[in-house]
C-alpha cells in the first residue's frame, strides 16, 4: 500500500533508470576507502564530520558511515586495507552499531539526477524562463550550476528533470483509493479532468469510472504501510524505507553544548580569557601529543594538555571591547578572587532562600491511583519516556509537605502544558486550587481554551482573567476564587492582585517565566513560600538555570520531540527580495503560510506592499498590538484558516499562537532581537510533520560582533529541543542581569558562567572545601587522538573533554563508542586512554602529579592523602628502597630503570590501593 498526497501523485518524478540501484557491495569486497568516497561525492553525497541527516557520508580511519535514504537505519562500513571486512547498521542518534548485515545498495543522494548534461539543459530552460533576471545574482542558479541542490528547488522542478513522467507510470498499481473528508468530489473531478493529460499511451492507466471514493477513517497498525514524500520509491517494494514511530528514550544527563570552535573565547581557570586557536600537535624527541592553544594578551600562547581541558569553559559574552587576560601579570587572579569573595555572599543569600522554604510547610497533594490513571488515560497521546519520568517526579513532590520547588524545561510542543495538567488536576483532587501564571493573554487565552478542553470529562472549574476581563468580571472572579468556586485560575500578571486570596492555592504554575519583571517575581518569591511551585520554559532566566545548576531548584528535561516533529532549518542571510520571494513561494507551493515579523510597526505598509509586488498572488495582511482586539482575533483566525497567506507582525505572536499550517517565519532586522525571543519566534512554526523553515535576515553583514555571536548561537542551536543550549547561552551573551535580586553581572562578566556556577557551587557544598583536582601525569609517552584515526577536529574536541573528566564507567563507554564507530584503536590512542585511567585511580589515591624524569618517576601527593595510603607508601618504601624512596618534600620518586612507564605507573598505583 502507498499512501500519498494528491499533489504528489500528480508531481513529475525522473525516469525509472534514476531510481535503480547504482552498485551492489558485500562483505569481503575488494575496494579502497579513497574508491567509496570518489563514488559518494560522484551521486552527491554530503561529507560531514557526523553522520546526522539522510544522504550524508563521512569518514574516520577504517570507517566509512553513510545515511541513504534507501535503508531504515544509516551504514557503517568497516575496512580492513581494501577491503570491507564488516557492514553495520548503526542508530543515528546514538552512533552505536545495531547489528551486522551482508551487503548494502547504494542509489543517488539527490531526488533529481544532477549531470554535465542535466545541468547544461537546466541553465538553457532558466535562461528561456526567466530572460529578465540576472542569473549572477541568483543563489539558485548558481548552487545548480555547481551541481548542488539548493533548498526550494521544489518550485523549479519543471526545469530540473528532463523527460519526466507521472506517478501512474513509474508504479504499477492494481487498484486507487482517493480519501478526503469533505473534498471527494473536488477530487474526483480533479482525476477526471487530469485523465486524458496523464494518459500518453505510455501504459494503460484505470479509468475514472474505475476509482473508488470513500473516505478511510482508521488503519490498522498491523497492516504494513509504506509511506512516499517525494520520489524514495526504488527496484522494488521491499526496500522502501519504512515509516516507524518509536519511543525515543530521554537522556541520562543534559548535553550541554560547550564545544569549541577556532576563535572561541574561552576562560582558563587558572590564566583568564583568552582566545581558542585549535588543536596544535607538538613533538619531541621522545614523545608527540595534542594540545589546546589558547592566545592571550599581546600574542601570548598557552599549550593546555588535553586531560586539563576542564579548566577550560566557552565565554560567550563577546563585544567589541572584550579585553584578553595576559599571562604576565596576576591581574586574572585579582578578579578570581574578587569574585570569590561576592560569591561566598551570593551563597548565603540562596542558601537563606531555600532555608526559609525548608521551614516553609505545603500541603500535601494526593490522588488515588484510580483517579490519577483516568486523567492519563483521557490523554489522546502515548506518553514519551521523558514525560513518564517527569509525571512521576512531580506527582512525588506534590506528595509531601515539603514546597516543590521545580523547573520543567522543554521546547514548544514537547509536553509541557500536559505535565502542568496533571499536577492541577492532583490539587484540585486534593481540594486545593491552582494558579497558572503566564505572560501574555494570547497565551492565556490559549491555556484556558486547552485547559478546557482537556478537563471537560470531570468536575472541575476554570477560568480566566487578563487585562481584558472587565472590572466587574474580575470582582466576581476574586470572590468565586476566595469562596474556593474556582478549581484552576489562569491569568497574566493581572493575578498579581492583593484581592487574590493565596490561602488555599495548593500549586502555583509559572509559564514562560522569563517573561515576568522584577517586581512580579518578588510577589512571586512571597506568595510562594508555602506552595508547591512549578516553573516552565523553553529558555529560563539566569535566575532560574542558577538555582537549578547550584542544586538547589529540583531541574526536570523534556528531551522527546512528537512522533514525525522535524528540527526546522535555519538560515542567517543579508536581506533581499529574491530569498523572501523563494521562500514566500515554496510555502505557498505546499498549501501552507508564513510569518514575517516586523518590529517597527511604522515600516509595515511598505512591507506589505513590497510583499505584494514580489508574490501577489498570495494574500497578505498585517497584526500588532496597537489594532483592535476583535481585528486582531479575526486576521489571527483567517491566517489559521489560510484565507490569509502571509501574515506580517510584530513580536506579539511570539507566544501562544499553534497554527500547524505555519510552517515558514521570516525575522526581519534579526540584529534586534535577543537570543530567547527569536527562539520563540521559531518555535510559531514546524509544530506540524512538515519541515520548517526560519529565515534571520540582517540589513548588511556589517552588524557588531555581539550581534553577530547572538545569531550565530541562534542558527547553530536549531535542532529540536535546542532551547536549553539557548538559554545557557544566553546567559553570557546578554549579560547574567538580575539573579535573586542580587546584581551579579559584573562578576559573571569578568570571569564567565561556567567558572562562576562552578565556583558557586562549592561554596554552596561545604564553605571553603574544594574536591581534589584531577592528577596531572607528564610522561614521555605519545598520547593522543591521531587526525588519521579521527580526522574532524571537533569530535576530537569532544572526546578530549569528555576524557578529562570521565570515571571508569564513562573511559569504558568511550573506548567502545571510539573502537564501533572509528574502528581498531591506535597505540598512541591506546596509551591516552592508559594515561587516563592511571588519573583516575590516582585522584582517588590523592595523587596530584606523575612526572617522569631521566631516572625517576616523581609522585607528589595533595595535603588529604589518607593515613591508610601513606601506610602502604611507606610499607612498600621499606620493602624495596632500592627503588621506591621518600624525599624530604614529602614526593615518592621511583626508579624505573628503562621499564615500560605506564605499566610502572599503574603497578605502584596497584601497590598503594
Amino acid at each position: 500500500m502507498i499512501i500519498s498526497s494528491l499533489k504528489n501523485l500528480f508531481e513529475v518524478y525522473p525516469d525509472h533508470n534514476f531510481y535503480k540501484s547504482l552498485k551492489e557491495f558485500k562483505t569481503n569486497d575488494k575496494i579502497s576507502i579513497s574508491k567509496i568516497k570518489e563514488i559518494l561525492e560522484s551521486i552527491n553525497y554530503k561529507r560531514v564530520d557526523r553522520v546526522s541527516s539522510l544522504n550524508e557520508y563521512s569518514n574516520r580511519g577504517g570507517i566509512v558511515d553513510i545515511n541513504s535514504s534507501r535503508y531504515k537505519n544509516p551504514i557503517r562500513l568497516d575496512f580492513f586495507g581494501d577491503c570491507i571486512e564488516s557492514i553495520r547498521e548503526f542508530d543515528i542518534k546514538t552512533q552505536r552499531s545495531i547489528n551486522e548485515i551482508k551487503s548494502f545498495k547504494l542509489n543517488s543522494g539527490y531526488e533529481i539526477p544532477l549531470d554535465d548534461e542535466i545541468i547544461n539543459e537546466f541553465k538553457d530552460k532558466w535562461r528561456n524562463e526567466f530572460p529578465l533576471l540576472d542569473e549572477r545574482d541568483s543563489n539558485f542558479f548558481n548552487s545548480v550550476a555547481k551541481n548542488k541542490l539548493p533548498e526550494g528547488y521544489e518550485n523549479y522542478l519543471s526545469i530540473l528533470i528532463n523527460n519526466p513522467i507521472n506517478f501512474f507510470e513509474l508504479v504499477e498499481c492494481d487498484s486507487t483509493y482517493i480519501t478526503s473528508d469533505s473534498h471527494i468530489d473536488d477530487y474526483k473531478q480533479f482525476i477526471i479532468d487530469r485523465f486524458n493529460d496523464e494518459n500518453n499511451g505510455t501504459r494503460e492507466l484505470i479509468s475514472p469510472e474505475k476509482l473508488f471514493f470513500d473516505a478511510i477513517n482508521k488503519i490498522k497498525e498491523e497492516n504494513p504501510i509504506k509511506i512516499i514524500s517525494n520520489p524514495k520509491i526504488y527496484e522494488s517494494k521491499s526496500k522502501y524505507k519504512h515509516f516507524n514511530v518509536t519511543k525515543n528514550k530521554v537522556s541520562n544527563h543534559l548535553i550541554y553544548d560547550n564545544s569549541l570552535n577556532i576563535n572561541d573565547l574561552v576562560i582558563h581557570e587558572d590564566y583568564g580569557l583568552g582566545i581558542f586557536e585549535g588543536l596544535k600537535t607538538i613533538k619531541t624527541s621522545s614523545k608527540e601529543n595534542e594540545y589546546l592553544c589558547i592566545r592571550y594578551k599581546d600574542d601570548e600562547l598557552l599549550y593546555v594538555p588535553t586531560f586539563n581541558f576542564n579548566l577550560l569553559s566557552k565565554f560567550h559574552k563577546k563585544t567589541d571591547d572584550t579585553s584578553l587576560d595576559s599571562l604576565s601579570n596576576t591581574n586574572w587572579s585579582s578578579k578570581k578572587e574578587k569574585a570569590k569573595a561576592r560569591i561566598y555572599d551570593h551563597a548565603s543569600e540562596i542558601l537563606k532562600i531555600e532555608s526559609d522554604r525548608l521551614k516553609a510547610t505545603s500541603a500535601a497533594l494526593k490522588v488515588s491511583d484510580d483517579e490519577y490513571k483516568s486523567f492519563i488515560n483521557d490523554f489522546p497521546f502515548d506518553d514519551t519516556e521523558d514525560q513518564e519520568i517527569v509525571s512521576r517526579d512531580i506527582r512525588k513532590d506534590l506528595s509531601l509537605i515539603k514546597p516543590m520547588n521545580r523547573l520543567l524545561c522543554g521546547d514548544v510542543g514537547f509536553g509541557k502544558t500536559e505535565i502542568a495538567m496533571r499536577a492541577s488536576f492532583i490539587s484540585a483532587l486534593s481540594g486545593k486550587q491552582t494558579i497558572i501564571l503566564s505572560p501574555s493573554t494570547v497565551l492565556t487565552d490559549q491555556h484556558f481554551e486547552s485547559f478546557s478542553k482537556r478537563f471537560k470529562n470531570f468536575p472541575i472549574t476554570i477560568e480566566k482573567l487578563s487585562r481584558n476581563t472587565s472590572l466587574k468580571v474580575k470582582e466576581k472572579l476574586y470572590k468565586n476564587f476566595k469562596d474556593k468556586k474556582i478549581d484552576i485560575l489562569i491569568g497574566t500578571h493581572a493575578l498579581f492582585n492583593e484581592d487574590l486570596s493565596f490561602k488555599n492555592v495548593g500549586l502555583l504554575v509559572v509559564d514562560e517565566e522569563h517573561r515576568f519583571g522584577a517586581k512580579q517575581k518578588n510577589l512571586i518569591k512571597n506568595k510562594q513560600l508555602s506552595t508547591h511551585i512549578l516553573f516552565m520554559s523553553a529558555t529560563p532566566i539566569p535566575k532560574t538555570m542558577n538555582m537549578a545548576f547550584s542544586g538547589l531548584k529540583d531541574f526536570s528535561f523534556l528531551s522527546t520531540p512528537p512522533p514525525k516533529r522535524l528540527s526546522i532549518k535555519t538560515f542567517l542571510e543579508v536581506s533581499n527580495n529574491m530569498i523572501i520571494k523563494e521562500s514566500l513561494t515554496r510555502e505557498f507551493n505546499r498549501n501552507g503560510c508564513t510569518f514575517v515579523i516586523e518590529n517597527d510597526i511604522q515600516k509595515m505598509d511598505k512591507l506589505k506592499s513590497n510583499l505584494e509586488a514580489l508574490v501577489p498572488n498570495q494574500k497578505i495582511d498585517i497584526v500588532h498590538a496597537s489594532l483592535n482586539k476583535k481585528l486582531i482575533d479575526k486576521r489571527l483566525n483567517d491566517f489559521r484558516k489560510r484565507k490569509i497567506n502571509v501574515l506580517i507582525c510584530t513580536t506579539i505572536v511570539e507566544m501562544g499562537l499553534d497554527i500547524p499550517e505555519a510552517n515558514t517565519i521570516i525575522i526581519n532586522n534579526a540584529q534586534n532581537f535577543g537570543l530567547s525571543q527569536l527562539h520563540q519566534l521559531r518555535g510559531r512554526i514546524g509544530r506540524s510533520s512538515k519541515q520548517g523553515y526560519c529565515f534571520v535576515l540582517i540589513p548588511s553583514s556589517d552588524i557588531n560582533n555581539k550581534s553577530k555571536s547572538r545569531l550565530q548561537s541562534f542558527v547553530n542551536n536549531s535542532h529540536l529541543g535546542a532551547g536549553f543550549n539557548i538559554a545557557n547561552e544566553d546567559l553570557e551573551i546578554r549579560g547574567a542581569g538580575e539573579i535573586l535580586g542580587v546584581k551579579q553581572s559584573g562578576h559573571i562578566d569578568t570571569i564567565g558562567m561556567s567558572l562562576y556556577m562552578s565556583m558557586l557551587k562549592t561554596a554552596l557544598n561545604n564553605d571553603h572545601i574544594e574536591m581534589n583536582p584531577s592528577c596531572e601525569i607528564k610522561v614521555s609517552v605519545t598520547s593522543l587522538i591521531p587526525e588519521y584515526y579521527l580526522p574532524s577536529p571537533t569530535e576530537r574536541l569532544k572526546i578530549y573533554r569528555k576524557l578529562s573528566g570521565a570515571d571508569s564507567k564513562t573511559l569504558t563507554e568511550i573506548k567502545i563508542d571510539l573502537l564501533d564507530r572509528c574502528g581498531k584503536h591506535p597505540v598512541e590512542l591506546e596509551n591516552l586512554f592508559k594515561i587516563t585511567e592511571i588519573s583516575i585511580k590516582a585522584k582517588s589515591l590523592d595523587i596530584s602529579k606523575i612526572v617522569q624524569s631521566s631516572k625517576y618517576l616523581k609522585f607528589k601527593f595533595n595535603k588529604t592523602l589518607k593515613d591508610k595510603t601513606l601506610s602502604k607508601i611507606l610499607s612498600i618504601t621499606n620493602e624495596s628502597p632500592e627503588i621506591y624512596e621518600i624525599k624530604k618534600n614529602g614526593e615518592l620518586w621511583i626508579n624505573f630503570n628503562g621499564q615500560d612507564v605506564l605499566n610502572l605507573v599503574d603497578n605502584a598505583i596497584q601497590k598503594f590501593t
